[in-house]
């Protein structure tokens, strides 16, 4: 008896998490486990059959379905005598925590040496670099809001929406358009932002709680470098200098070698080390296709005049 009234009352403080949207994973999958056991069916049952409409309504499911681990267990999840959708009601309540509770995002990431070209649901198109994620709001008719977030680097052709503006949000950045195409890197160097047409509102976030912002126009860059307060600004840049990426090209015009590097190590996942390392503060001029690794360590052994031996995912630059 001591028992069941231990998981009643365990399983309604979880519930209750749930509903407050602050349950953990490790939660959610005790409060799956606990809706599986006599005693908690019971309880539950009154109450959810009775207004298991109204948590459809507030959670209506997903149009793909359940993630797989939890339709596998939604046979543990059944009360004897229910309807499908009052089953179904139960699973929904005690599993909305799985979608992140933002059912409407879609989300696309990318590998070593990746890109990835994407048309989102209000025709804005996307070109994602190697190593890097965007989640999208794709219910952003609902809410009347474009949101999008970023991890790594994209170019952007956002479609024009007079009444509906876009956001792009990165770990320091955030960028506010209507339509225009621009250009995002966030990586350990810092925020690079380039706009290639029209007009971007770029806000930097300064860790305070304050946050600078500057109105872009076609052709601006801005450069935040890591733990740096100061913002680097150039006018008439053209797009093959700050996203040669998006034409199959990776150019670096007066770049420290050690700068390109970084920059390589983020795109192909590897990492490299310098036999020299004053070679490494030496500012070059580097042009390579945008390829494969094994294309792109050939090409960059001519244009630096080094060689490249490889052992697993480290590469040793030697002269």
């Amino acid at each position: 008896m001591k028992e069941r009234r231990i998981n009643i009352v365990r399983f309604e403080a979880l519930y209750n998490k749930y509903q407050e949207n602050t349950i953990s994973t490790d939660e959610l999958e005790e409060l799956l486990d606990l809706s599986g056991k006599d005693e908690v069916k019971e309880w539950i049952e009154d109450p959810l059959k009775a207004n298991w409409g109204e948590i459809g309504d507030r959670h209506p499911l997903p149009e793909n379905g359940f993630p797989e681990k939890l339709v596998k267990r939604r046979s543990v999840l059944r009360i004897a005598g229910w309807s499908v959708a009052a089953s179904l009601a139960v699973l929904l309540a005690a599993s909305i925590w799985f979608w992140n509770r933002d059912l409407g995002w879609e989300e696309y990431s990318t590998g070593n040496g990746e890109t990835l070209q994407i048309e989102l649901s209000d025709n804005s198109e996307v070109l994602l670099n190697a190593n890097s994620t965007i989640r999208w709001n794709a219910d952003w008719e609902k809410v009347g809001q474009r949101e999008v977030e970023l991890t790594g680097e994209a170019f952007f052709d956002i479609a024009h929406m007079d009444n509906v503006p876009l956001e792009v949000e990165s770990e320091n950045a955030s960028i506010q358009v209507l339509g225009t195409s621009f250009n995002v890197r966030e990586d350990v160097l810092g925020t690079d932002v380039y706009l290639y047409d029209g007009k971007i509102k770029l806000g930097f976030n300064s860790g305070s709680g304050d946050s600078t912002q500057l109105l872009m126009t076609s052709g601006d860059r801005v450069i935040k470098p890591v733990n740096s307060g100061k913002l680097e600004k150039y006018k008439d840049v053209s797009k093959a200098e700050a996203a040669s990426w998006t034409e199959g090209e990776l150019k670096f015009i007066d770049q420290p070698l050690g700068e390109i590097l970084t920059r390589l190590e983020g795109i192909y996942g590897k990492q490299f080390e310098v036999e020299d390392t004053t070679m490494l503060d030496i500012p070059m001029d580097v042009g390579v296709p945008y390829a494969n690794w094994e294309v792109m360590k050939s090409a960059l052994e001519l244009s630096l005049g080094a060689k490249l031996e490889q052992v697993g995912e480290i590469v040793k630059l030697k002269k």
